[in-house]
């Protein structure tokens, strides 16, 4: 009978300090199931982060419908439909701005060739304005040149008026 009543106990110790693993186990799992938890959320938080910051400005959700996507949505999201629907419209705006570039170049030289037909005949009409100045206006005579030119006619002018 002795023996039974240490057997039993000792059994009894056995399963206490099973217990006790299971429970250190038990406990252990549960750390490292919050620990997964709180991984899964941050990186749930960045995706959705990111898609908000991506988001085509027409797409068919809100930023605020995307910042509320469960980690299960997200999963299933179609990214590839955003990169594709972001891709469009950056190249669509990109292209934009080179015809715009390509327009105001072309408008730049017409306006470079306008100004040089202008001095071209304001170098001629002070030629023919100003017979014994022939020499102060040779006939190659361009651009910033006949500015200066122009200005000193003009000074000349006004002060032989006054």
């Amino acid at each position: 009978m002795k023996a039974r009543i240490e057997a039993l106990e000792k059994e009894n110790k056995d399963l206490l300090e099973e217990q006790g693993r299971n429970k250190e186990t038990l406990e252990k799992s549960k750390k490292e199931d919050e620990k997964k938890k709180l991984t899964l959320n941050s990186l749930c938080d960045g995706y959705r982060k990111c898609l908000r910051y991506f988001l085509p400005p027409s797409w068919h959700m809100t930023k605020t419908q995307v910042g509320k996507l469960t980690p299960e949505e997200l999963v299933t999201f179609d990214l590839n439909g955003v990169f594709e629907h972001y891709e469009k419209n950056l190249r669509e705006l990109v292209g934009g701005y080179h015809t715009r570039a390509e327009n105001k170049e072309q408008e730049a030289k017409e306006m470079e060739e306008k100004l040089h037909n202008v001095r071209r005949m304001v170098a001629q009409l002070l030629r023919t304005m100003t017979d014994t100045q022939d020499d102060l206006l040779p006939e190659n005579q361009e651009g910033d040149e006949v500015d200066e030119i122009l200005a000193v006619c003009l000074k000349e002018a006004t002060q032989s008026s006054q």
